[in-house]
C-alpha cells in the first residue's frame, strides 16, 4: 500500500508468484497507452514498440490493485483493457515473455 491504493483484491488461488513479486517487483512507470487486442497476439507481433510482459497487479480507479498482465514498452506500459493509475509487478522479456504469452492464449 505504500504505492497507493485503498486495497489489493487476492487471487482466487495461491499465487506462487506472491513471495517473488514481494521481493522483486517494480513500478512500472511512464505513459500508457491502450491497443486493444489480446496481448498475446501483440507480443508474438511485438507491435506498438513492446519490449516485454509484466505480470503482477494494477491500480484501478476505484483504490483497488487487481491482478493484471500488460505489455512493458521503453517508456511506459500498454494496456490492452484500460488505462489503470499504476502498475506494479515483474519484467518477462525473451523466452519467458515467449512462454508466458504462450499461457495467454484462449
Amino acid at each position: 500500500m505504500k504505492l497507493g491504493g485503498e486495497e489489493l483484491v487476492p487471487p482466487v488461488s495461491r499465487d506462487p508468484m506472491t513471495n517473488f513479486l514481494i521481493d522483486f517487483g517494480i513500478v512500472f512507470t511512464g505513459p500508457v497507452i491502450l491497443k486493444h487486442g489480446t496481448l498475446h497476439r501483440i507480443w508474438s507481433r511485438r507491435s506498438h514498440g513492446i519490449v516485454g510482459l509484466g505480470i503482477g497487479y494494477a491500480l484501478h480507479g476505484d483504490g483497488l490493485w487487481r491482478g493484471s498482465t500488460f505489455g512493458v514498452l521503453r517508456e511506459g506500459v500498454l494496456d490492452t483493457v484500460a488505462p489503470r493509475n499504476k502498475y506494479f509487478g515483474l519484467l518477462l522479456i525473451g523466452q519467458a515473455a515467449d512462454g508466458f504469452a504462450e499461457t495467454l492464449k484462449a
